[in-house]
């Protein structure tokens, strides 16, 4: 067994559909912790039964096809196989973030910061006769696609005070009711050449002729000289996406907007995306 105190942990890999070949195994190892390399391996086979996973798909079905096609991970000296925790695996579908398996590697980047548009419905665990909830909306950053009770702990601080303006000052949270959860487009990386970057306010008139809709809207970015080219398109893009997913369309009608006027100036302001 492997001593807790190694000073790395590694997990060996078999690819079912190549089991006896000389590529079928592969050892994955500089994990720096027995949980991380727990992690990667959970995370390595739930994300080969998802690929497998289809629509109306039986158990059993889903459980043959990973015994010819999908990958096992073994835990070196660490308790862990990935056929043990098969059936659960199955029986529960995985969301991208569980199954995100190369952020996990040893020597992987940090994940990237995604920005989310959010609005819930946040309950009174023990209201009065008639429902009590309260609506609230924020924008916050996250690695992945926040889960309710990560929701619930954004948005905790904000609820309670919302129900004591109700006159509730002992509220019991009870869940975080997902109205809408938009992740946004990345805003444009500002070239890493040295030059010192300033601040432009982008401002843009535009119609949403899929929901009927047009507004004028904009932010506040860095860049090192006037945007222009595909990165102000993508700036443009970004700000109607975050106009859209206010209203609840999503950000996804941005792409289908008509940009009318376009208007761009330098500006002390502090910058919107970062």
């Amino acid at each position: 067994m492997q001593d807790q105190a190694a000073a790395s942990w590694a997990v060996l890999v078999f690819d079912m559909a190549r089991t006896g070949e000389p590529d079928g195994e592969r050892l994955v190892d500089g994990f720096a912790s027995l949980e991380a390399a727990l992690a990667y391996a959970e995370a390595r086979v739930r994300g080969s039964v998802e690929e497998l996973r289809e629509p109306g798909q039986a158990p059993d079905a889903l459980r043959r096809l990973w015994h010819m096609f999908g990958e096992d991970c073994v835990v070196i000296g660490g308790g862990y196989s990935g056929r043990d925790a098969l059936d659960r695996y199955i029986a529960r579908p995985a969301d991208a973030a569980e199954t995100d398996w190369p952020s996990l590697a040893p020597g992987a980047a940090p994940p990237r910061e995604r920005r989310y548009y959010a609005a819930v419905s946040v309950s009174d665990r023990n209201p009065p006769p008639g429902r009590r909830f309260v609506h609230l909306v924020d924008w916050l950053k996250a690695a992945s696609r926040p889960s309710r009770a990560e929701l619930l702990t954004h948005f905790a601080g904000a609820a309670r005070a919302a129900f004591a303006r109700q006159g509730v000052a002992d509220v019991e949270l009870g869940e975080a009711g997902v109205v809408h959860l938009f992740e946004l487009p990345d805003p444009p990386k500002p070239p890493a050449d040295g030059r010192p970057e300033r601040r432009w306010a982008v401002e843009v008139d535009f119609v949403c002729d899929d929901v009927k809709f047009g507004s004028t809207t904009g932010a506040v970015f860095a860049w090192p000289e006037r945007p222009d080219g595909a990165a102000l398109d993508a700036m443009r893009r970004l700000v109607v996406a975050a106009m859209l997913s206010m209203r609840g369309d999503g950000p996804e009608f941005a792409d289908g907007s008509r940009i009318l006027a376009t208007r761009v100036e330098e500006t002390d302001r502090p910058v919107t995306y970062d």
